[in-house]
């Protein structure tokens, strides 16, 4: 008796001192990051443009917007509800964060769903906090609320099994928001029909009431802009601007680039994926294949994002919470010994590298030896005496956090907007930009990534007055005062 009492308090020791790890290494880097991290260059993109929103703009009529428009919603309606101040990205972060836990909630009542203990099912949440936070989940991105919304609803349709079918018209709804948060959100509409399908045996008519859901907030948004609608939805980026850029669009150059962005989903952020292949035989007998095989549809699914993306780590943001639920099924299904070791190495080997990911590349290289917001709100103090009343166009995405903490505006709101970088700007519309700015800043370097930044673009900006911050490193150009007149 006193040995099994011994027994379970060194079994509850443990699962204490584990939580408390797991719960330190997902909140650490975040305080860090709310207290240290940058400002990103999509981060000021988005806030920005949901300030205007705050302030009447509508998007897709007063501001260009290429991305579907719930977020900057809900981010302009916390905004007026908070008061919050223009310029504030802590702000904005926290909910970030926020919806990050979210996420890892959703992820926790899923695995609870299917079979995990309370234990495994904590730990793959903070699991999912740390991986996520190294693969560029550690600043303001539209990924993570549309991740939110998508597997609110895939816990919804797992939770609604046997219920009223009425009920898929609003998880329907909750996966058109993660649509409408970002447009490779509607991956989970597929998800979330093959749950019903294959995992729930459901009919028919638990598919039409999601489909009809999901159509109902999109429908609403045509009502609202009508045509303007038809680009964000049927959307251009990455094949049709990558073109104009330059870019080899070709469908072999595309797939080599979703197959190459997979491998190195595989071997570097989660190589337990792998190991999990072999565990298919027993998962067939103990009938969990179909939650398997969910699993690697939203992996391979939004690996496809790369068909239309150059590239960019944030894009696996959409793949982790699938292979956090990949590991867990594997943890827990019953298996051969030696197999039900190795699939243990292969969890352990992806705890390792994703703490040192994020506690060295992240934490120590960015919040500890750097303080890189500290470093952008010098460089704002700097700029801004040498700025009056007008509208400025930022040349480079690395300044473009420059838009936020200035609050000055970049001109053809209307039409091209805070676009940035060499997907959503070409020669013409950067010209476009220069010729209309009062204030053109940019690096004195030259950034081949951003092609639309041509010798002759270079040559028409210098011919205008330009004061050098930062060791010559950062230029300002009055586009009111040329160097000569003709």
């Amino acid at each position: 008796m006193l040995e099994m009492l011994k027994e379970i308090k060194i079994k509850r020791f443990v699962q204490v001192t584990v939580c408390i790890f797991g719960v330190l290494i997902s909140l650490i880097p975040i305080f860090g990051s709310l207290i240290r991290g940058d400002i990103d260059c999509d981060s000021a993109y988005y806030i920005c443009q949901a300030q205007l929103c705050a302030k009447g703009f509508v998007p897709y009529v007063d501001f260009s917007d290429g991305y579907t428009p719930l977020w900057t919603y809900l981010a302009a309606g916390l905004k007026l509800l908070f008061h919050v101040p223009d310029g504030c990205y802590v702000f904005y972060l926290a909910i970030h964060y926020l919806l990050a836990i979210y996420v890892a909630f959703f992820i926790y009542k899923i695995a609870e769903l299917w079979g995990a203990s309370r234990m495994m099912s904590f730990l793959g949440a903070c699991m999912f906090m740390v991986m996520s936070h190294w693969l560029e989940g550690n600043v303001v991105l539209l990924e993570i609320p549309s991740l939110c919304f998508g597997m609110m609803s895939v816990w919804l349709t797992l939770s609604y099994q046997n219920k009223i079918y009425w009920n898929y018209v609003w998880i329907g709804i909750l996966t058109a928001c993660s649509f409408l948060c970002k447009q490779f959100g509607i991956g989970f509409l597929l998800l979330n029909l093959y749950l019903i399908v294959f995992v729930n045996r459901q009919t028919w008519k638990e598919c039409l009431c999601l489909m009809a859901g999901f159509v109902l907030p999109i429908a609403l948004c045509f009502v609202c802009w009508g045509e303007r609608f038809i680009p964000i939805v049927i959307s251009g980026y990455g094949t049709e601007s990558a073109a104009a850029v330059g870019y080899n669009v070709s469908f072999m150059v595309k797939m080599k680039s979703v197959l190459g962005h997979t491998w190195y989903f595989l071997y570097m952020v989660c190589p337990a994926i792998i190991v999990s292949l072999f565990f298919i035989p027993f998962a067939i007998c103990h009938r969990q294949f179909g939650k398997m095989l969910f699993c690697y549809f939203g992996i391979l699914g939004f690996a496809l994002q790369y068909f239309f993306a150059v590239g960019g780590f944030h894009y696996m943001l959409y793949m982790v919470p699938f292979a956090v639920l990949l590991m867990i099924i594997m943890l827990t299904m019953k298996s051969g010994k030696l197999l039900r070791l190795i699939g243990f190495g292969s969890v352990f080997l992806v705890i390792l590298v994703s703490v040192y990911k994020t506690g060295y590349n992240r934490v120590y290289k960015l919040y500890i030896n750097r303080n890189i917001r500290e470093e952008q709100i010098a460089i704002t103090k700097e700029v801004k005496p040498y700025l009056r009343e007008g509208n400025m166009w930022i040349a480079h995405g690395g300044l473009n956090y420059l838009y936020l903490t200035t609050g000055m505006l970049p001109p053809n709101l209307s039409t091209i907007g805070y676009s940035f970088g060499p997907l959503g700007l070409d020669e013409e519309k950067a010209f476009t930009q220069a010729m209309s700015a009062d204030f053109v800043i940019r690096f004195s370097a030259d950034y081949p990534y951003e092609a639309f930044f041509t010798d002759s673009l270079k040559h028409y900006i210098e011919r205008y007055q330009v004061v050098a911050l930062q060791d010559s490193a950062i230029l300002v150009h009055d586009m009111h005062k040329p160097l000569f007149t003709e």
